[in-house]
């Protein structure tokens, strides 16, 4: 997107801080520093966009704005404007006002805005190569894109989670990555330290903290807190599910309604769910309902009122969370490795 497309720009507040913040053959399925802090305005939304190791996006009604310490940077004669130049010029300017080496791919994505982040009223899906939404609305599954790579090359994505700024991030047997939610282009992030099965964001309240924490989930049921420090992705161990419960595949928090995970319960044929606690260490709450019959359920993500298990034999089961009653959707089925949304509900009237 070129600068012409913008209708204001309000660079503000540049600041540096540090952010604490199917195996082929076995089957399984197993900020640092922020550089930029801008907003840009387009279509009466205010985009707050910052990079730490990628572009981060989230909007809020511009009216809370001040206009008066908004910098007007478009031209002043359309006609004469050259977008090459003007992209330059706006990159140059952000170059020179951060005062240490910056990240200047990371620069590059923001002022093309990327990533685009998840749609209001919906939740995502995936199998190991292909990204998918479902609109909470009407349970439609829609294609988005196969998941393609900035350095080029193809991955398998086992999971996906959205933190609270609807910002989509994934992890393959290997890597941990940001993607664009639109087009499932991703940038990676670093080589992880250990295999993850899950991902998923934790809200803060359920911690007690301010801020929520990613987290990976190994196929052993143990949980651990992801960081990125110093180009570095570094794990912290949170607890692990009672001994013999292993992690099916995924979990999810959502602020106000609590945080599930699909879990194969030591000496059961079958997968449940169940309410976690993340500040036992045992994690495990209590059970949420038996899922008889689905042994693979790798996604799971919920909306209000509902909640819904993703199996990799295609199944999507729709669950009432006060009733517990279980639908299946009638959908053309995919082999499904995941699912996610994001820890803070977005909707349209």
């Amino acid at each position: 997107m070129v600068l012409r497309d913008l209708l204001l720009i309000l660079i503000m507040s540049f600041s540096i801080y540090a952010c604490e913040d199917e195996n082929q053959a076995t089957g399984e399925k197993v900020k640092d520093f922020a550089l930029v802090d801008a907003f840009v305005v387009q279509d009466g939304l205010l985009k707050d966009q910052f990079t730490s190791d990628g572009a981060m996006t989230s909007m809020i009604d511009s009216s809370m704005i001040d206009s008066s310490i908004m910098m007007d940077l478009s031209t002043s004669d359309a006609s004469q404007s050259n977008p090459n130049q003007e992209d330059q010029l706006l990159r140059d300017q952000l170059i020179e006002d951060v005062s240490v080496e910056s990240d200047l791919a990371s620069i590059d994505m923001m002022i093309n805005q990327w990533p685009m982040p998840a749609r209001p009223d919906t939740i995502y899906a995936h199998t190991d190569r292909t990204l998918y939404s479902l609109n909470v609305k009407n349970d439609q599954v829609l294609l988005i894109n196969d998941f393609s790579f900035e350095n080029g090359g193809t991955d398998q994505i086992t999971d996906i989670a959205f933190d609270r700024r609807n910002v989509l991030w994934a992890i393959s047997f290997t890597n941990l990555y940001i993607c664009d939610a639109q087009s499932a282009l991703c940038q990676d992030q670093g080589a992880l330290p250990s295999r993850f099965n899950g991902l998923s964001w934790i809200s803060g309240s359920s911690l007690g903290r301010n801020d929520e924490v990613l987290v990976g989930i190994e196929s052993s049921g143990a949980w651990f807190e992801l960081s990125i420090q110093q180009g570095q992705i570094i794990s912290q161990n949170l607890g692990a599910y009672p001994l013999g419960n292993l992690s099916s595949g995924d979990a999810f928090s959502i602020e106000g309604i609590g945080t599930f995970a699909s879990i194969k319960p030591f000496g059961a044929f079958f997968d449940r769910i169940v309410t976690i606690n993340p500040q036992s260490q045992s994690l495990i709450d209590q059970t949420f309902v038996d899922l008889t019959g689905y042994f693979s359920v790798f996604g799971l993500a919920g909306w209000r009122g509902f909640l819904y298990a993703f199996d990799e034999t295609g199944a999507i089961l729709k669950i009432n969370l006060q009733t517990k009653a279980i639908q299946r959707l009638n959908n053309d089925p995919k082999p499904w490795w995941g699912a996610g949304v994001s820890t803070i509900l977005y909707s349209e009237p």
